[in-house]
């Protein structure tokens, strides 16, 4: 990654969904469109025009300012015609995956993530699956604009089949969901952590890391439901699925329409949220931690204020042995917001056994297991916690 201070800021909002719209397009009809994504619920942060603006240049300033009031009341931030502190890197790269190989958009922002925005457009994409195979190629990288519509029959997420609309709402909604899995990397990099993204020894081109614990390996042939690839050293959960996998060597999984390969480190502490549409909608009270079990267990929380600067950081350490697993929450009381961190809801990954008790402090907590995660909930307190968890181990 290129160097950046330390100190360096990126508001949440950053990480949001961003779509670039051409400014050819009326105000009224951009306006309209925004109005539908949020009627359907498809999470949105920003809206670029073309040339941050300058695209729009023959609007007056009365239409200008009408617009972004009118998106501003749709919560999407509209940047180059309003509010000049909102705008995203001035640096911009132009990426058709419908002609040029995913390897090279990589290769790209693994050197630089939060240097230049990539306008991420899918000129061949003719129809919904294709549509879909697209987005699953960009809805986790850093600092993407989508080019909507997509292909040559300029199709809006609300043109695809049923089932592929829905599948488009489940990834960005994953995206929203990993966001402090996101911010949280972005800020162990800038402090000589692993990197926001690269692409593992391992992989081939088209498969990439971001942080130290997400692997994701899309399948951008729209015929195929499977794909080859060889993961990093260690041991590997796969989302979908909940199986286990071994690191270098070749695997072949599934790679279903909607469902892209993605892994999680074994013994990762992962922290996610509840789905929002944007990140300006009220914050969750509920912070998860999902557990991927493993002989050491270990994850970071960096809690940032609303320019994005660290303000909070909260570790996950622990150890599963033969029969139990220990976690401890380590927070610092002094600056821990309490409005953003209430409670804890714990996923435990791959136990593999029937759960005896679990305790959070001493106390006893009540768990239930469904057919692969055991989980439990508990209030946070901003200090240090300690989770203990007794199972049958087979």
């Amino acid at each position: 990654m290129s160097e950046t201070s330390p100190g360096a800021a990126f508001p949440r909002w950053h990480f949001g969904v961003h779509q670039l719209r051409s400014a050819g397009s009326s105000p009224r009809d951009i306006v309209r469109t925004i109005r539908r994504t949020r009627d359907r619920r498809i999470p949105m942060d920003a809206l670029l025009l073309d040339g941050f603006g300058e695209g729009a240049a023959s609007w007056s300033e009365r239409t200008r300012r009408r617009v972004a009031e009118d998106l501003g009341d749709l919560r999407v931030r509209t940047v180059g015609l309003a509010d000049a502190e909102q705008a995203l890197p001035a640096s911009r790269i132009g990426h058709d995956c419908s002609v040029t190989p995913l390897a090279e958009l990589l290769s790209h922002v693994s050197a630089a993530p939060t240097n230049s925005l990539v306008e991420f457009s899918a000129s061949g994409a003719d129809d919904s699956l294709a549509v879909l195979r697209a987005l699953e190629c960009a809805f986790l990288l850093p600092m993407v604009a989508l080019r909507l519509p997509f292909g040559p029959a300029g199709r809006e997420f609300w043109d695809l089949a049923r089932e592929e609309e829905e599948r488009v709402r489940r990834l960005l909604e994953l995206r929203m969901e990993l966001l402090p899995y996101l911010e949280t990397s972005l800020h162990r990099s800038l402090t000589g952590g692993a990197p926001l993204v690269s692409q593992p020894q391992a992989a081939d081109g088209d498969a990439w890391m971001i942080g130290d614990s997400l692997v994701i390996a899309p399948q951008a042939d729209v015929q195929a439901t499977s794909r080859s690839l060889a993961l990093p050293a260690g041991e590997w959960y796969h989302y979908w699925t909940g199986r286990r996998y071994g690191g270098d060597h070749p695997i072949t999984v599934e790679a279903g329409h909607g469902t892209p390969p993605l892994f999680f480190r074994a013994g990762s502490v992962l922290p996610s949220e509840p789905v929002r549409q944007h990140t300006g909608e009220v914050v969750p009270a509920v912070t998860f931690l999902d557990v991927y079990s493993g002989d050491a267990l270990d994850g970071e929380l960096t809690d940032c204020d609303e320019n994005g600067r660290a303000a909070a950081r909260t570790t996950f350490r622990g150890e599963l042995d033969y029969g139990s697993m220990q976690l401890e929450i380590d927070g610092s009381p002094e600056a821990q917001r309490p409005d953003l961190r209430m409670m804890w809801s714990v996923r435990v990954h791959g136990l593999g056994g029937s759960v005896r008790s679990v305790l959070v402090d001493g106390a006893p907590v009540e768990a239930g297991a469904g057919s692969r995660v055991l989980e439990f909930s508990f209030r946070a307190t901003g200090a240090r916690q300690m989770l203990e968890v007794e199972f049958d181990e087979y």
